[in-house]
């Protein structure tokens, strides 16, 4: 979080790239992977804890991680958006507000999955990215 007295020396980056963003009050933050059709959503509980309620990457902070269905209309969205690349593998990053709205924040076209699986193996990630590699991209 960037406090006022910070905002008053913003100019002192001026000159290096900077990404800000607004905070946005979390219910729960959403890991989406799009693994070719087939979504697998981890719904990450950070603000179950003071260290995690800006941000989840704080892994010395044990928090849940559980498996999580998207409502069908926002998780084809994420595939269409991610097959729109001509992408087959997309990490995207949504938060579900308080109120019940979902907030897209990124899609990493790398991003990593296998810490979600190795924290909710019910998802079956590694197997899904095998089973495309194994079928093509044409399937």
């Amino acid at each position: 979080m960037i406090t006022e007295d910070q905002l008053e020396h913003v100019e002192s980056v001026s000159q290096a790239p900077c990404l800000f963003q607004e905070y946005i009050e979390k219910d729960v933050e959403l890991r989406v992977t799009v693994i070719g059709d087939e979504v697998f959503t981890a719904a990450i509980h950070s603000q179950e804890h003071p260290k995690t309620k800006v941000d989840f990457r704080h892994f010395d902070v044990d928090i849940p991680y559980r498996k999580a269905k998207l409502p069908d209309g926002i998780e084809r969205l994420c595939v269409e958006f991610v097959q729109s690349y001509d992408l087959l593998f997309g990490a995207i990053d949504l938060i579900l507000t308080p109120d019940g709205r979902y907030i897209f924040i990124e899609n990493n076209p790398v991003g990593q999955f296998m810490f979600v699986e190795h924290l909710v193996p019910e998802l079956r990630m590694c197997d899904a990215l095998a089973s495309l590699l194994i079928r093509g991209s044409g399937a």
